[in-house]
């Protein structure tokens, strides 16, 4: 399981692990020790130890895993957006993640047996512009 998804500042794909963010100039990094066909390409990572990277990530396409998946088996994130044009986010209030979808607020347990992830608020904001 990995607790947070960011894209890569480098070329732009996504990558799973788990977050560090540095205090000094507030880069965000993701820690992936991934293999198989979802590993991260090397280039462009430093390599904290075999097997481990450290990649540079845009700071606003961080978010983190929710603990559910979608109707399709995909994990599910804070900012992706569902076919209805909802999107998922944390709420500090019930200390929980909501799916934001045009109709209601929704926790992800209420919504897990139909939610279906058409994409993220980075790589597809035009998807958000829909629901407007």
């Amino acid at each position: 399981m990995n607790n947070y998804r960011g894209k890569r500042i480098d070329n732009g794909g996504l990558v799973t692990g788990w977050l560090f963010i540095c205090q000094y100039d507030k880069k965000c990094f993701i820690i992936s020790d991934e293999y198989g066909p979802n590993a991260p390409e090397t280039e462009g990572a430093a390599t904290i130890a075999r097997g481990t990277y450290l990649i540079e990530v845009i700071p606003e396409s961080v978010g983190q895993f929710t603990g559910k998946q979608d109707t399709g088996g995909k994990d599910v994130y804070a900012g992706d957006i569902g076919a209805d044009g909802g999107i998922v986010g944390w709420n500090d209030a019930d200390a929980a993640f909501l799916y934001n979808h045009p109709d209601d607020l929704q926790s992800m347990y209420e919504c897990e047996s139909w939610l279906t992830i058409a994409g993220n608020a980075t790589d597809n904001p035009e998807l958000l512009e829909a629901k407007e």
